[in-house]
Formats: structure tokens, sequence, C-alpha cells
């Protein structure tokens, strides 16, 4: 049985091709765009988080150091007391980064915009199966018989797919 062609405007293969090709383009650039941005956060960040680092070691370091050297002399008790400072100052930062007064680098994040691209990507390809499939059946009407035109699914049928 040959199949009839309709006159009705249907895009053509190449235009389908064509925007798909783009819509992978378009993710493409994203992505690669997004990377610089996010390692330049990083570097900001890490940059002003080791700077507020530096200033809690400064401060703490004074005073318990001071205190150290008045109290209990040179030698092991300095070291002592400079691992306490060291402890002391990523307690606090740690405080600052929980309770927001500090940027957080989060992996997660970079992850998040990473697997955005990846649902675009999803959605574009069920958008060129639509296509494909538009394109064949609109070309084609005959191939869908009078049964297969008036489908319906129930949510149990789906379900039972699943």
């Amino acid at each position: 049985m040959a199949k009839k062609r309709i006159s009705e405007v249907v895009p053509y293969p190449k235009a389908i091709q064509e925007s798909f090709i783009s819509n992978l383009e378009g993710i493409e650039t994203f992505v690669k765009n997004v990377e610089p941005v996010v390692v330049q956060y990083d570097q900001r960040t890490s940059q002003l988080i080791e700077n507020v680092k530096k200033r809690i070691k400064e401060i703490l370091a004074s005073k318990v150091l001071r205190d150290a050297k008045a109290k209990l002399g040179e030698g092991e008790h300095i070291q002592i007391a400079e691992g306490k400072v060291e402890k002391a100052t990523e307690d606090i930062v740690q405080i600052l980064i929980e309770h927001n007064r500090l940027p957080r680098i989060t992996v997660g994040q970079v992850e998040l915009l990473y697997r955005s691209a990846f649902v675009l990507l999803t959605a574009f390809f069920d958008y060129l199966v639509h296509d494909v499939i538009h394109c064949y059946y609109k070309r084609y009407p005959e191939s869908l018989s009078d049964k297969d035109k008036e489908l319906s699914i129930s949510l149990s049928d789906l379900k039972a797919m699943c």
C-alpha cells in the first residue's frame, strides 16, 4: 500500500534537525559560560574565607599566645596554644558559614546548574521525538487507523506501565 502525502504545511526533517542542533548548541554555550563564572566565584569566596581566617587568627593569636607565654613560658606550651588557635579559627569560620555570614562554597549549587542543563537536554530530545512523530503523521495520516486516532489513556494505564 503506497502512502500518500498531504499538501498541508508540515515541518521538514531538515528543519527539525536544525532546531535540535540549535538547542544542543544553546546548552553547550550555557555550560561553557557557566564554568568560568563558577570558577571565579569559587576563587573569590576562597580568598574571602582565607582573609577572614587570617584576621581571626591574628586576633586570637595575639591574645592567646601572649597569655600562654606569660603563664607557661616558651616551648611545647606555645605549640599547644597555636593548635588551639587554629582549631578555634576553623570553628568560628564554620559558624560564620552556617549562619550565612560568609559565602558558602557548595558543589551542590554547581551540580544544580549542570543538572538543569541535563533536564533541558532531555526536554529538547523529547521535543525532537514529538516533531518527528508529528511530521510523520501529518504527512501520512492514513498510517493511523481509526482506532488509533481516538486513543485514550487513563491514569491507571500509565501507572500500570511503570
